[in-house]
């Protein structure tokens, strides 16, 4: 059975992901266990630091860290009274930093100036450093200079690895639902730049696209629970699919969400019949043509005939020759007789087309 979480944390922490929102998000459970999933490359240093308060505070919070869990992301966590770790996910600690930008003409006065400020700014980053160091510290049982050490290595660490120094409880234990790729994706090498942190020795694989991820966000997408496939059966018999499974010569079968599974025998017996029922539109065609060729000839023959009735009637000269005359039938007689024809195989040709 798919594990449900209480509150997700996703993404930056500073932006959407603050002290406030996730103080609000814990507010209607109360007293009871809050379960919170983690996967996030970190960020503000001041929320992560309140989230993790929160956390302590609460008493029965459980988190579950997933994919990259990086440095303000790690520091929230260990306000949990557990904290499991999925085999297959990462975490980062590291010193402090900031972003510094410098780009400006200065003389030697200014620069003496700029050290002073360099100096008290590297006094501050130090004193974050050693209140990171002592939260691990406290996690894990460590002492505050192992933990340091460790922070400055700024390197990716197992699960494995995470649970042997203590900072985490345990490993995630689960195999029903765990189907990822194993890599990060161009995106998470991007994040990793941009945070400045080490990018993880794994290879690209490929996300999803951005209608995938907005359907993803709306419930849509690949499930792997036998009820959200179920969901998405379609069974196919002969009321519904009668020329398709008259082609496969079954009676029914059955279509998920991935598709129809039919065997070469099956494949076969379809492509025949769509070669059949091509070569059939092919005849088709080719008769449609020839009856329209046919009739077209037929209209210019019965146009024809009728010019020259037209012409016959208003002749003047020759005397009507009578019927029982050695000659021919009159010529208008026969010019009459040959539109009527004509005109009953044209309409028996266009009840053929």
């Amino acid at each position: 059975m798919a594990r449900k979480y209480d509150i997700n944390i996703e993404g930056e922490i500073g932006y959407w992901i603050t002290g406030d929102s996730v103080r609000k998000a814990m507010r209607p459970y109360g007293d009871n266990e809050i379960k919170v999933r983690i996967s996030s490359l970190g960020g503000s240093l001041s929320d992560g630091l309140d989230i993790c308060t929160l956390f302590r505070g609460h008493g029965k919070v459980k988190v579950y860290l997933s994919g990259f869990v990086a440095s303000a992301a790690t520091i929230l966590a260990m306000g949990a009274h557990c904290i499991v770790m999925a085999p297959e996910a990462v975490m980062l600690v590291h010193n402090s930093s900031i972003l510094l930008y410098n780009w400006e003409r200065v003389n030697k006065e200014a620069i003496d100036k700029k050290k002073e400020e360099l100096e008290n700014l590297r006094k501050t980053l130090s004193t974050f450093d050693d209140l990171i160091a002592n939260i691990y510290s406290a996690r894990t049982g460590k002492s505050v200079e192992e933990m340091a050490a460790l922070m400055k290595e700024e390197r990716w660490i197992t699960a494995k690895e995470a649970l042997e120094i203590g900072l985490i409880d345990e490993i995630d234990k689960y195999d029903e639902s765990a189907t990822g790729q194993e890599g990060i994706t161009a995106t998470v090498t991007a994040m990793c730049s941009e945070y400045g942190l080490p990018v993880p020795p794994l290879p690209i694989v490929s996300e999803p696209s951005m209608i995938e991820r907005a359907l993803a966000k709306l419930g849509f997408g690949k499930k792997n629970d036998d009820v959200q496939n179920k969901k998405h059966c379609l069974i196919m018999d002969k009321t519904t699919h009668p020329n398709l499974l008259n082609a496969l010569g079954v009676e029914q079968i059955t279509a998920s969400e991935k598709g129809v599974m039919i065997s070469t025998a099956q494949a076969e017996k379809l492509n025949n019949a769509l070669a059949t029922a091509n070569t059939e539109v092919d005849d088709a065609k080719k008769q449609a043509e020839e009856l329209k060729k046919q009739n077209t000839e037929l209209q210019a023959k019965i146009d024809k005939l009728q010019e020259e009735i037209k012409a016959a009637a208003g002749a003047d000269g020759d005397e009507t020759k009578q019927v029982n005359d050695t000659g021919n039938q009159p010529q208008d007689d026969e010019i009459t007789t040959a539109a009527a024809n004509a005109k009953a195989q044209l309409e028996k040709i266009k009840g053929l087309l």
